[in-house]
């Protein structure tokens, strides 16, 4: 892997630990969290404060970065030299082995993942990155923002990352995949950890997770940081949220919702779905703590678990996994609905209702449309944010079923061959093939297009030079199909995006097109939506560029 990626890895990672610190600190004084807790919660709290140290960025500009980390430097400075914060720092760095090995193991395959890469995948990424830079040339004089923006978290964090360590955009944006998928690990386990109180369950259900589960890894393929990034973030907004239900605020509520509003401002501004992700956590909580206080609503309770476990079983058969990670969650499911049934009367509540109602709600907003003037975002939540964020569910479930067959007859999961004999199977049932390599479809650019960027940039990107290249329609805007989407974010020159119609053999074509002032970008990767050149008349065009698959044309036209 390119040297340069660990190193943005790094940087990101740095860029915590100060927030982290101060989280130890200020988490240390609230009654609700466990001693056993909080180093994952202050984990998981360290990239919220970077963001939120972030948003004064989006009105002072980019140079407020700066101030913003020398704040939380010199308060993490300030805990290291104070004496009565020396203890708490020390205790807060002791994590459990085994989810020490699991997120290493998690790390290395998205490093392995992006290793290969020249720039991130898809089109959406060229969009991140355009907006990414838009940030880094904010200032207080210049205010402005993409017309079809709206995920400030994500680009807010790498624009910061971008300003203060002058690592290329797209290399942060490759690293920050790594980044993220460990701090869903770190998520996994802590909610985990929440709701069953037990470490081996929590680090179990992370492994089968987080090794087995296609997403949220898969995700980098579609280039979908942003709901990524949001989702990274929110186990810390969940475990906040149980804590209330559980009634363990225990009159701090002050801090309780002081915390709550902050993470909430930063997830909901990572992603806006995940307004509505939180809203269903929030709505399934209430439920299951009001069937809970009420001993008569025990049939409900079994019956609305059976079900919607029943929901789950035909969503897995139709989720596009491995023959092996069906079975697997097939059999997890049977065993939901197994102890709903034997143990309904024998235990207070079940806690596989909680994560099978989250699951059922943002399953439920998939199919909720919304009014006619926002069509263009489908649902409440569309189906790429759903699969991505499956994994919270699906985590929470594993843990509460294990911790409902781990009590009801009496086995102890704290042996540390069951941690192995786990690891073991889940490295067996990993999809090695679309966790450690991307998939070919999304790949738009490679050293060949590489070569045909920088061609561009080096011969045109002081000219006022507007490219042509192919796109297909969208419901709300003209994509570009090829790698082409690229020539704009990194050359700063002008695209037109047009459908891949041009017959190069016309003559009344070339005409509009030296008109127009157009280069024609021709991407031979994109076989459906990308320009077909078989037919080009040598007579009518000029070849400035050729490396297969990649050629720039350009109209041959009079005085």
């Amino acid at each position: 892997m390119i040297p340069g990626r660990f190193y943005a890895i790094f940087v990101m990672f740095a860029m915590c630990l100060p927030g982290y610190l101060l989280s130890v600190v200020v988490l240390s004084k609230v009654s609700f969290i466990a001693k056993e807790e909080l180093p994952y919660y202050s984990l998981l709290l360290s990239p919220i404060l970077v963001s939120l140290f972030s948003t004064p960025i989006l009105f002072l500009g980019i140079r407020a970065a700066v101030p913003g980390m020398a704040v939380q430097i010199t308060g993490g400075i300030a805990i290291i030299s104070n004496r009565n914060y020396r203890e708490v720092i020390k205790k807060s760095f002791k994590f459990d082995y085994r989810l020490v090995i699991v997120t290493i193991m998690v790390g290395l395959g998205a490093a392995l993942f992006i290793s290969n890469l020249e720039l991130p995948l898809y089109t959406d990424s060229a969009h991140h990155y355009a907006d990414i830079a838009a940030f880094s040339r904010i200032t207080p004089l210049s205010w402005s923002l993409p017309a079809r923006f709206y995920h400030f978290g994500y680009h807010l964090f790498l624009a910061q990352a971008h300003h203060l360590s002058g690592i290329n955009i797209a290399e942060l944006m490759l690293a920050s995949g790594v980044n993220m998928l460990i701090f869903c690990v770190v998520g996994v386990f802590a909610l985990g950890l929440v709701l069953t109180k037990d470490q081996s369950i929590a680090v179990i259900s992370a492994c089968v997770v987080c090794l087995t589960g296609v997403f949220p890894s898969f995700a980098q393929n579609w280039g979908k940081y942003p709901a990524m990034f949001s989702l990274a973030l929110m186990p810390f907004v969940q475990m906040v949220m149980v804590n209330f239900f559980q009634n363990r605020w225990n009159g701090n509520y002050l801090a309780g919702f002081c915390i709550l509003a902050g993470s909430t401002l930063v997830v909901g501004l990572g992603h806006w779905r995940s307004i509505f992700f939180l809203v269903a956590a929030a709505l399934a909580a209430f439920i299951v703590c009001l069937l809970r206080k009420n001993e008569k609503m025990t049939i409900v309770r079994v019956g609305l678990a059976i079900a919607l476990a029943g929901l789950a079983v035909f969503e897995v058969i139709n989720l596009n996994i491995s023959i092996a990670n069906k079975l697997l969650w097939i059999l997890v499911l049977l065993s939901v609905i197994f102890i709903s049934l034997i143990f309904a009367k024998t235990r207070s509540g079940s806690q596989v209702l909680f994560p099978l109602l989250l699951f059922a709600f943002i399953l439920l907003a998939t199919k909720m449309p919304l009014p006619e003037r926002w069509m263009h975002y489908s649902s409440p939540i569309d189906l790429p944010y759903y699969r991505i964020a499956l994994f919270i569910p699906a985590g929470m479930l594993l843990a509460a079923a294990l911790s409902e067959i781990s009590a009801g007859f009496e086995i102890s999961l704290d042996r540390q061959e069951v941690f192995w004999l786990v690891l073991l199977g889940s490295l067996v049932l990993a999809p090695m093939e679309k966790k450690l390599t991307a998939d070919e479809r999304y790949v738009i650019v490679e050293l060949e297009q590489m070569e045909a960027l920088n061609w561009i940039d080096e011969h045109y990107a002081e000219s006022e030079v507007t490219f042509l290249v192919a796109g297909q329609a969208l419901p709300d805007v003209m994509e570009v199909s090829d790698s082409g989407a690229w020539i704009g974010p990194l050359t700063g020159l002008e695209v037109v995006v047009l459908p891949a119609m041009i017959d190069f053999s016309l003559e009344e074509q070339r005409d509009l097109l030296c008109e127009a002032k157009l280069l024609v970008y021709i991407d031979h990767t994109n076989h459906i939506h990308g320009f077909d050149d078989t037919n080009l008349d040598e007579n009518l065009y000029q070849s400035v560029f050729y490396v297969e698959p990649v050629r720039i044309v350009k109209p041959i036209c009079g005085d």
